[in-house]
């Protein structure tokens, strides 16, 4: 998350049109694919950049960034955004 935050920075500081947005912007659509990609491995629902639902019937332990740890459930109808603090 750090590296993308970093390209995000070279990004808004870089030309338009310029070679190193575009590349930066090129590396960190690869970043984010690719944590996309580990979170799908391990069974997590990607429910956004830097969110991911852990999926049971009843529903969804739920973290995004920069929370420290799993400390959010949500049920299917209420969605990330009708999350409750776990108890």
């Amino acid at each position: 998350m750090a590296r993308v935050a970093t390209l995000e920075a070279v990004c808004e500081r870089a030309a338009p049109g310029s070679r190193e947005r575009a590349e930066a912007l090129a590396e960190q659509r690869s970043a984010v694919s690719q944590w996309m990609r580990d979170m799908e491995a391990l069974g997590l629902a990607v429910e956004g950049l830097w969110r991911v639902d852990f999926e049971m019937s009843e529903g969804a332990y739920c973290w995004g960034w920069p929370e420290e740890r799993l400390a959010f459930f949500h049920t299917p109808e209420a969605g990330f955004e009708g999350r409750v603090p776990i108890q």
